[in-house]
């Protein structure tokens, strides 16, 4: 990916057109090109694989970036973080003989993945640094779920993120939510809001 196509992706009302057309012509870094074929749980993700949904991910976080105001910065983190959020799914997505499909520690394992990507299209040190913490706690959420959230936790989540913070992971997470098919497409919102 050149400095052009980047630029496409951190200005473009609906990204994924771009990287489809990438896609196309077989210009996809590898990073992204590996999500293609993964297959997901279709109860959580009726939209198809993990290149479809991260896809899906992107336009949402373009739209909320735009609903929100965000900054050139706030937009470009939001963004690339959507693109990067299941890099890590290309490794640790697991079929199982009962017919389960997991992905267990893939937001973990997708750092380095996202690292690479980000530093090899020269991304800015700055922005990187806001981007892999919600790449790698983007699932976070779902602890918001459970009876024992204390602020103790909180403060830790918080302390994890930095240098971004909650209101960017909130953005994250309605982001990966309303981006799936079904009962779930750009239903998020609330449920994202209970993080901030």
């Amino acid at each position: 990916m050149h400095a052009l196509q980047l630029k496409h992706i951190l200005s473009a009302k609906k990204p994924s057109i771009h990287v489809r057309y990438m896609a196309e012509r077989n210009q996809l870094d590898p990073e992204i090109a590996n999500l293609i074929g993964v297959l997901q749980d279709a109860n959580h993700h009726p939209e198809g694989d993990a290149f479809t949904h991260t896809l899906m991910v992107l336009d949402e976080a373009a739209e909320i970036s735009a609903r929100e105001y965000l900054t050139e910065v706030e937009n470009a983190v939001l963004r690339l973080a959507a693109l990067a959020h299941d890099f890590g799914k290309a490794t640790h997505t697991q079929y199982h003989p009962d017919g389960r499909i997991t992905a267990w520690g893939h937001p973990e394992a997708g750092v380095p993945f996202a690292k690479t990507f980000l530093e090899h299209n020269n991304v800015n040190p700055t922005i990187i640094a806001k981007v892999l913490p919600l790449v790698n706690l983007h699932m976070a959420w779902v602890g918001f779920y459970t009876p024992d959230i204390t602020s103790k936790s909180v403060r830790k989540l918080i302390r994890k993120l930095e240098p971004t913070n909650l209101i960017m992971l909130k953005h994250i997470v309605e982001a990966d939510m309303s981006g799936r098919g079904g009962k779930y497409f750009k239903k998020a919102y609330h449920s994202a809001c209970m993080i901030s």
